[in-house]
């Protein structure tokens, strides 16, 4: 069937749903475009879902569009042209659009012309406020799954159901599935009801976890700044979202270039790893030869298991061995071929631009993650084949995470002193002190920041386990009160279980076998509160009406409009209220420039 061809639903017409007479759906041409212009004349908060033919590109080829509200959902056919003036007027007439994981819905409605930028402002999220309600990790937030724990839904996932009674994976049933079968169209308008009657429940339960079931009276938050601080997250999501629909311009061409660039050097480092009999990107191969040679350094990792060298590519990127270094290179191009430039070609619309999906609040600290493709992990060279229409300046933060963890621990004297009047940077100045090198201050201090254990440090440090403790010592009578924090840190989670972050943001802090991992206390603590500077940059950025220059955030950088860069730095480098509140001093906060002309990266 043609994609862009409307399906005839197997009813047509207004049923109840969900065995509630109150609780009414509709599908069809007339009976959906009557109940969508019923709800949009009685209310001017609707809940808008979508369903597409699967995930990536085939999510921008859509279904049907769902408008609803806690007791009616409109179930419309975007492929029929009358449908889909409906579902564009009642987004346009609206003035909120709740969504549960609006960047995945956000950038299909758009594609299809149903949203425009302007339209983001309206979008609330009911998955970024159950990310604040409940910001492990572990539990799950699926539409489905939030149903269950705020509504008491207890509802099992039909539609999967019956995908696998029919013997078809998640991805084939959405592609066969459609409006002519009862069961998706109740799903899709079951999904409407739901997320209309989540948004309240789950906005309530994110501002109970700011400002109870926590003994952090002191540096938790109450009143008007707990309402703020629930609120910002949406603000961030809706900024993020108005660049997620205006794209990002691709070059097609730089694809082929920078193939055409590395396939001799590919080819020469495939032969050699071949006759060395270890297979292209077989990292157990190439540590089973490297181990049988005796060529790994004394303290290379090991699985416990198995005993086993670690493939871990922060493992195998410490080797030396000329061998492996080859096998690094060879990975680090077929990546950005392919994890890369690839997908992000693949994923450019008519227009050429992408549209990447920005999550916020995804990992348990807080961080943005981005997808279709994941810019924020682009090394190297990828970054290039992004362009703006503008000159574009990278401004990121000096050493953000341990300047805000010396700043709040109180730590004085030559390592802060360097880096506050600009003499130094924080991992020079340690360097020098500890007389070290600047990588081994610089690698030892975060380790010590993200929890991370002293043989896997050795490793990544390419020396042994004894010389890697003293490191660590040595930085610590450096830092001593910065070492005081961590401890009293680990203390907090150990005994509550959580952890706040520099907004006052609640985190809780997982058990591994019954026992919390009090170092993940301190890796919370100190990459939530960069995560809470970043968020709160973007937040005055926008309220200096400088969005529009704004283009890509990282977790410590923000590329913006080379016009704009210098009032934004400005703001990057204000320090906010909490932090100052915090340290009882106005800290200074460094960031550092770089102009990149209208390519994003190196070209």
């Amino acid at each position: 069937m043609n994609r862009s061809e409307p399906v005839s639903p197997a009813h047509d017409g207004r049923f109840p749903l969900m065995g509630d007479m109150h609780t009414v759906y509709a599908v069809g041409r007339t009976a959906a475009v009557d109940l969508a212009r019923e709800i949009t004349l009685s209310t001017d908060t609707v809940s808008v879902d979508t369903e597409g033919y699967g995930l990536g590109r085939d999510a921008l080829d859509l279904k049907c569009v769902q408008i609803g509200t806690p007791d009616r959902a409109a179930v419309l056919d975007p492929r029929d042209p009358v449908q889909k003036n409906a579902i564009f007027w009642t987004i346009k007439r609206a003035r909120t659009l709740i969504m549960h994981n609006s960047p995945f819905d956000v950038p299909v409605l758009a594609h299809n012309g149903l949203l425009t930028a302007d339209d983001t402002d309206k979008v609330i999220d009911t998955l970024i406020w159950a990310r604040l309600a409940e910001p492990d990790e572990r539990t799950r937030k699926s539409l489905l799954d939030c149903a269950n724990r705020y509504l008491g839904t207890d509802k099992a996932d039909v539609l999967m159901a019956a995908f696998k009674k029919l013997g078809l994976s998640k991805a084939e049933g959405f592609k066969r599935f459609d409006l002519d079968r009862p069961i998706y169209v109740q799903g899709a308008a079951i999904d409407a009801v739901v997320t209309a009657r989540l948004a309240p429940v789950v906005r309530k339960a994110a501002l109970d976890r700011l400002t109870s079931g926590h003994p952090f009276s002191t540096y938790g938050v109450t009143g008007s700044e707990a309402l703020e601080l629930r609120d910002r997250e949406q603000r961030v999501n809706q900024i993020m979202l108005r660049r997620t629909v205006k794209g990002l311009r691709v070059d097609f061409e730089y694809l082929d270039d920078y193939r055409g660039e590395n396939s001799g050097q590919l080819a020469m480092i495939e032969n050699e790893l071949s006759a060395a009999g270890v297979d292209p990107g077989n990292g157990n191969q190439l540590a089973r030869l490297l181990d049988e040679q005796h060529a790994l350094p004394a303290g290379y990792p090991r699985t416990p298991k198995t005993g086993n060298p670690s493939t871990r590519a922060a493992s195998l990127e410490t080797l030396h061995h000329p061998l492996a270094r080859k096998f690094v290179q060879h990975k680090q191009i077929t990546k950005i071929l392919g994890d890369y430039l690839q997908k992000t070609v693949d994923l450019a619309d008519s227009t050429g631009r992408i549209h990447p999906q920005v999550n916020v609040l995804v990992a348990a600290t807080g961080r943005m993650s981005a997808g279709n493709p994941p810019y924020q992990q682009f090394i190297g060279r990828a970054r290039g084949i992004i362009l703006a229409g503008d000159s574009l300046t990278s401004i990121d933060w000096s050493q953000i995470e341990p300047v805000v963890a010396a700043n709040i621990a109180g730590e004085s004297g030559p390592i802060m002193d360097g880096y506050e009047d600009g003499t130094s940077d924080m991992y020079t100045g340690l360097a020098d002190r500890i007389k070290r090198n600047r990588k081994h201050a610089k690698v030892t201090l975060l380790a010590q920041l993200y929890g991370q254990g002293i043989t896997t440090l050795a490793a990544d440090l390419g020396i042994d386990v004894e010389e890697a403790s003293d490191i660590r010592q040595s930085i610590f009578r450096e830092m001593p009160r910065t070492a005081g924090l961590m401890r009293r840190l680990k203390n907090i989670s150990r005994e509550h279980g959580k952890v706040f972050t520099l907004s006052g943001r609640i985190l809780t802090v997982p058990s591994f076998n019954g026992e919390v991992a009090s170092y993940k206390g301190v890796n919370y603590f100190v990459q939530g509160s960069a995560y809470d500077i970043l968020a709160n940059s973007i937040v005055e950025v926008d309220r200096a009406g400088l969005s529009e220059a704004f283009y890509l955030a990282m977790h410590d950088e923000l590329v913006v409009s080379s016009d704009a860069a210098h009032d934004i730095q400005k703001i990057m480098e204000t320090p906010p209220a909490r932090l100052c509140w915090m340290t009882k001093r106005t800290p200074v906060l460094r960031t550092d420039t770089a102009l990149l002309g209208e390519r994003w990266g190196d070209a």
